[in-house]
């Protein structure tokens, strides 16, 4: 099994609210932190440059696994102007 092929069964495992590790923890307190200001979900390019990763790769890749950790779910919806899918990040309350 690939690594890619892992990330997919763990973003499909359905929400289990495991304790997230000490790094995608900051994740989850500075995306809950941006709700409570009223700002909207932040993407992964404003996470990255929150932690300091050079990588917005790093930022996907945290959100998938908070996703499999329970915290946030995706959706994938379709913008109104080019069709292209677009991923909707919440919070699992």
């Amino acid at each position: 099994m690939t690594r890619h092929e892992r990330l997919y069964v763990y973003d499909r495992t359905g929400p289990t609210k495991r304790q997230p590790p000490p790094q995608r923890a900051k994740v989850l307190a500075f995306i809950q932190a941006e709700i409570t200001a009223g700002r909207p979900f932040p993407g992964p390019t404003a996470i990255a440059q929150h932690m300091g990763w050079s990588q917005v790769g790093s930022a996907k890749h945290c959100l998938t696994l908070l996703i499999g950790d329970g915290w946030i779910k995706r959706t994938v919806e379709t913008s109104d102007g080019d069709g292209r899918p677009r991923n909707k990040w919440e919070l699992v309350a």
